[in-house]
């Protein structure tokens, strides 16, 4: 076996046919570090000229040294002791060569089988000896943590796995609240389209409406306009927003207050049907009211206003739902549902496997912050996943140990 630095080209082709790729693991996205002043590496090993695994990683500049990330690395057996031992002491040697104190990796590898619950699945499988045989090589793990640290890819996650399901299946799979109101956007017609790169600035916009109200930032249009052009070519990155024809809300809302006028007209002489006379006058009025604040809506967001937005990443057999955003004004008709449900088909229709609603916080209890985010996604159907966690690989125990008390004053 040979450690060896690889060409972009020969680790792309072993990336895109690794069971363990990711999108964060691609050239691509080490390009995007590159712009912000980090260094990128791709390092493998073979055994006559076959790569038996490969991590692209990157690196930058820090006071105690260079800090080196893999994320979503490494692409290996992890249960190859042999070869996973012969990879961390050659990657050792090289991130020591560059100026690194301490390598962190982030493995796409779930830790123990939840249910839709969070439960452990009796009899699931379980990688514990993964972590085993990383501790054992001398890894430092960032710990089995419940909350969302949004400085590390995500430890918790909901998916929904879309394989050899039709989409009837999927549906029926949802809660009912969920299908209830994808069905109210559909009867309103809200539209779901994809935004051209000249309009991503309103997806930012959408992002910081949602982040002022749940006090989080956006990332930036730059970053988003980036993103696009490094995987829209391919398919690999679409960014959805839900539109209102307001002229054609407006004209339902009309048509529904008059069905019920004509239905409270027939009622009019039957004492007997007072309760449902009433019910239908409330409706009425809440029709009205529906109205009133529409004419207001669309005069201030104009005839086709941006309801909601949502970024996915499409890569390899999994679709990935990293950011999204409501605009205040229109949270009542709650179109991130039907976002969810165009990009699930479309997942359906290309032979994606899995969908991934990404982040959850590993609490699941109704106190937590984020349960609200946690049963948005749970609404879908689907279960929970745990990944193992990430782990730092330590080049220079003085830098590194310096580094974390710093840290903790701070």
């Amino acid at each position: 076996m040979t450690f060896t630095e690889l060409t972009k080209k020969e680790f792309k082709e072993y990336l895109d046919g690794h069971e363990l790729k990711s999108f964060l693991q691609t050239p691509e996205m080490a390009s995007l570090k590159v712009k912000n002043g980090w260094q990128e590496y791709y390092v493998g090993v073979k055994e006559d000229e076959k790569v038996l695994c490969a991590t692209m990683m990157c690196s930058k500049n820090t006071r105690f040294g260079k800090y080196f990330n893999a994320p979503r690395g490494y692409l290996i057996d992890f249960k190859n002791k042999t070869l996973l031992k012969f990879f961390t002491q050659e990657i050792k040697k090289f991130v020591k060569s560059k100026g690194g104190y301490v390598l962190n990796i982030e493995p796409k590898v779930l830790y123990k089988e939840r249910d839709i619950d969070g439960n452990v699945v009796e009899n699931g499988f379980d990688n514990t000896e993964v972590y085993n045989n990383l501790i054992e090589l001398g890894y430092c793990h960032g710990g089995f943590y419940e909350h969302l640290d949004l400085s590390k890819q995500v430890r918790w996650a909901f998916v929904l796995e879309l394989d050899g399901k039709s989409k009837e299946e999927i549906f029926n799979g949802f809660k009912p609240n969920t299908r209830n109101i994808i069905r109210k956007n559909q009867k309103y017609n809200v539209k779901v389209r994809e935004l051209e790169y000249g309009e991503l600035s309103s997806f930012t916009e959408l992002v910081e409406s949602s982040g002022s109200r749940k006090n989080f930032h956006s990332r930036t249009t730059e970053y988003y306009e980036n993103m696009y052009n490094l995987f829209h070519e391919n398919g690999e990155v679409k960014f959805l927003v839900s539109e209102l024809d307001m002229n054609e809300y407006v004209s339902i809302l009309r048509d529904e207050k008059d069905e019920l006028e004509t239905k409270v007209a027939k009622l009019m002489d039957a004492k007997a049907s007072e309760g449902k006379r009433k019910e239908l006058l409330s409706q009425i009025d809440t029709l009205e009211k529906r109205l009133q604040e529409a004419e207001q809506l669309r005069k201030k967001h104009g005839d086709n206003p941006l309801m909601a937005g949502a970024m996915f990443m499409l890569y390899g057999d999994e679709i990935v739902y990293l950011f999204s955003g409501t605009e205040s004004d229109f949270m009542a008709l709650k179109s991130q549902y039907l976002l969810q449900w165009e990009i699930i088909q479309y997942g359906i229709d290309n032979g994606y496997k899995i969908h991934n609603f990404y982040g959850i916080n590993g609490n699941f209890k109704e106190d937590d912050d984020r349960f609200g985010l946690y049963t948005f996604k749970k609404s879908f159907n689907g279960k929970v996943v745990e990944y193992l966690g990430d782990f730092d690989l330590i080049i220079n125990k003085p830098k590194y140990y310096l580094k974390k008390i710093i840290s903790k004053i701070k």
